[in-house]
């Protein structure tokens, strides 16, 4: 008996709660028809910030982020609203039926996935080390890339390449030369014993030879020469010396033997004197 009668409470609970829910969506209805009279507003929605308003001038609650309208809503009750699939996501309140795919990150346009898609948010793509940004969103978010320009030979990396700039290049300086496009060497300067093949230019290094033999024979002919005649004449000019001093030592030597035989004989031929007594 007791069983029946709280049975009986609950079932009129029930009806009462259902009455007054309409009468306050009626009551709710009936507000927004009167403020809209009372400002003169042109035909429109007077529905709250997150109510959309049906056809039948009924507002309806927009279904939050993650999760999109599946049924409308009734005087009697709410909007019916069921979650995002795996693979969608809703970000902010609507009244849409459909979920937004997630956004892919693909590789081959230089990017990857920098954070996955979840119900209320999208996949977040970023740039893969070597390329830069060129489709960016709100400065971001990127969706798509390319891969850094390469200097061409001649050129060196003037400003090197980040994930939202291009690399930007310039031309090597005179008497350089870069094979790679990355830095510019100085042309090499060819030793003594060497000599330039080929010029340096802004693509390519300065060629070094070994110098050729015959360049070394026009020098040493010559030097060659000169010794062949310059020695034979140096040993005549000495061995003349040799003997001119030979000669004069000679003459010399006659010469004082002439002095000295004279005097002798001089002094044997003079009369002897003889001096008187006191």
């Amino acid at each position: 008996m007791e069983e029946e009668e709280e049975e009986g409470k609950m079932a009129t609970c029930s009806r009462n709660l259902k009455v007054e829910t309409g009468v306050c969506r009626m009551r709710r209805s009936l507000f927004c028809a009167v403020l809209c009279v009372s400002v003169l507003v042109t035909p429109g929605t007077c529905c709250l910030s997150k109510e959309y308003e049906l056809q039948s001038r009924q507002c309806c609650p927009m279904c939050y982020e993650g999760s999109v309208v599946k049924r409308d809503c009734t005087p009697q009750s709410d909007t019916r609203c069921v979650p995002c699939v795996d693979g969608t996501y809703m970000n902010q309140p609507n009244t849409l039926t459909k979920c937004f795919p997630c956004s892919s990150c693909d590789q081959g346009r230089g990017l990857f996935a920098k954070q996955n898609c979840t119900s209320t948010s999208d996949t977040v793509c970023d740039v893969i080390a070597g390329h830069f940004c060129t489709d960016l969103i709100e400065d971001k978010e990127c969706r798509s890339a390319r891969r850094h320009s390469d200097c061409k030979p001649g050129h060196r990396v003037k400003e090197p390449g980040t994930r939202r700039t291009d690399t930007t290049c310039e031309p090597c300086p005179a008497g350089s030369f870069s094979l790679e496009g990355v830095n510019c060497s100085l042309w090499t300067t060819c030793s003594e014993n060497q000599v330039e093949v080929k010029g340096g230019n802004p693509t390519s290094n300065t060629v070094c030879g070994a110098a050729p033999r015959g360049l070394y024979g026009l020098i040493a002919v010559p030097v060659a020469v000169d010794v062949l005649v310059m020695v034979p004449i140096g040993t005549l000019v000495v061995r003349w010396i040799k003997r001119r001093n030979q000669k004069n030592q000679q003459v010399r030597w006659l010469h004082m033997q002439m002095f000295v035989s004279n005097r002798l004989h001089h002094i044997k031929s003079a009369p002897l004197q003889r001096t008187s007594p006191l």
